[in-house]
């Protein structure tokens, strides 16, 4: 057990994202900072990433572009411990209002990566592509992004099946169209009336790679004639086309996932309340 400071100077607050980076390390984001700690609780990095005026790291003010870690994504930041970078998937705090057609410019930066070891922060060269950019598209859309075992990251947007992978050594951007059978949607005019603009359209809301299996899953709502959302799951190939999607059956839950080399497993929410089951989810493809 770890103790850590939710109040006070220094406090952690809100824990977005753990993982073990070695043996006896962890790595830990919270709202306000960035922390690596070892299995006692002794900090070895400890880097203030609040929006709190006058914060910056070689002059990048945190308040401006901050890392957007959300756990129900799953493992959407990446450490690289040979060269202590952290990759991160921002959100843009630039503009009062968030759907000023501003913010998602061509080249709004939308990943960052911060050194643990200088605190040099750097943006990578991905933003919102043309077609989202162009028609306010990313208004509703925050980047999805996941990070494979070869120094990929690959990233998409909600309102699109369309995957884009960027290499981290070569800085080259590729992009999968994946829209078989799909159409985008109409351009926004009116930006008043944006939530009304999402509401029953299909979501392709989450992107995993396993890097136990080596494969990548993007999950998908599809709306329901009789209201709500059905979940599926999209299966690609080495390189990152689309083969299938299935449905996941009702009663598992897609906010908690697990890998493993069969793929991945899905939590069980009609089980009782002292057990925790997970359903693995198989694809038949040809």
């Amino acid at each position: 057990m770890i103790k850590l400071s939710l109040d006070g100077p220094g406090s952690i607050d809100e824990i977005r994202g753990v993982r073990e980076i070695s043996k006896n390390r962890l790595l830990l984001i919270s709202r306000n900072r960035i922390v690596i700690s070892d299995k006692d609780g002794k900090f070895e990095v400890n880097i203030n990433i609040s929006t709190s005026g006058g914060n910056s790291t070689t002059g990048t003010d945190h308040g401006e572009y901050h890392p957007n870690i959300k756990p129900h994504t799953g493992l959407d930041f990446f450490f690289d411990e040979i060269s202590n970078d952290l990759y991160l998937p921002l959100n843009n705090f630039s503009y009062p209002e968030w759907i000023s057609p501003e913010v998602y410019q061509e080249d709004k930066k939308v990943v960052g990566k911060i050194n643990i070891t200088t605190g040099k922060f750097d943006f990578l060269d991905i933003s919102y592509p043309d077609f989202l950019a162009e028609n306010l598209y990313a208004t509703l859309s925050e980047i999805n992004t996941s990070f494979d075992d070869k120094g990929n990251i690959i990233y998409g947007f909600d309102v699109t099946p369309d995957i884009f992978v960027y290499n981290t050594t070569t800085k080259e951007t590729s992009h999968i169209a994946n829209r078989e059978g799909f159409e985008m949607p109409s351009p926004i005019i009116n930006v008043d009336d944006i939530y009304g603009y999402t509401k029953d359209k299909v979501r392709f809301y989450r992107i995993l790679f396993n890097t136990i299996d080596k494969k990548l899953y993007q999950i998908v709502m599809r709306p329901h004639p009789e209201g709500g959302y059905d979940a599926h799951v999209r299966f690609f190939d080495d390189n990152f086309s689309f083969i299938a999607e299935e449905k996941i059956p009702q009663g598992l839950s897609v906010k908690s996932l697990l890998f493993s080399d069969k793929g991945i497993y899905c939590l069980d929410m009609t089980t009782e309340e002292n057990i925790i089951s997970y359903d693995n989810i198989y694809f038949k493809c040809e």
